[in-house]
């Protein structure tokens, strides 16, 4: 059965692998993570954080190698964007009203982040602590990060 929950510490090492095998990493504390598992192993995961009152950002998502495609990236996104404050271990906010997330997609992305709401735009409207993350990025030429937003609620 397929669901979507929060992290455990013993789902640190399996969902490290899925993000280095895109050349990213786990953000902060596991247990902040969503994840899309299928009994017990996991498919794809995530980091949704609110920064601000009802101003999120999409710190790193990925899917396990095999499972590209299937569906399982679109459906942890789609929650996020249908509540990000449930998909926040602690939210600042409460949720039902207007709410903007942003994220850096890498270039070959945009299309599934369009998929779901999100449109490219300033690099000014990426929050600070993140705004420069690529700028040292050895992969920045292969990545090619696009800002991007969704405005939801």
């Amino acid at each position: 059965m397929v669901q979507i929950l929060f992290a455990r510490p013993e789902d640190e090492e399996e969902l490290r692998e899925i993000f280095w095998t895109h050349g990213m990493d786990i953000s902060g504390d596991i247990t902040e993570h969503l994840l899309v598992k299928n009994g017990a192993e996991v498919l794809a995961g995530g980091k949704l954080s609110e920064l601000a009152q009802k101003k999120f950002y999409l710190e790193v998502i990925g899917v396990k190698e095999g499972y590209n495609g299937c569906g399982y990236g679109g459906m942890l996104l789609a929650k996020m964007v249908r509540n990000p404050w449930a998909c926040c271990k602690e939210p600042l906010s409460e949720g039902d009203e207007k709410f903007v997330i942003t994220t850096l997609a890498r270039g070959s992305a945009v299309s599934f982040y369009q998929r779901h709401g999100f449109q490219p735009c300033d690099l000014q409207q990426i929050p600070l602590p993140f705004r420069y993350q690529c700028f040292d990025c050895p992969e920045k030429e292969n990545c090619d990060p696009v800002p991007m937003i969704m405005i939801g609620g």
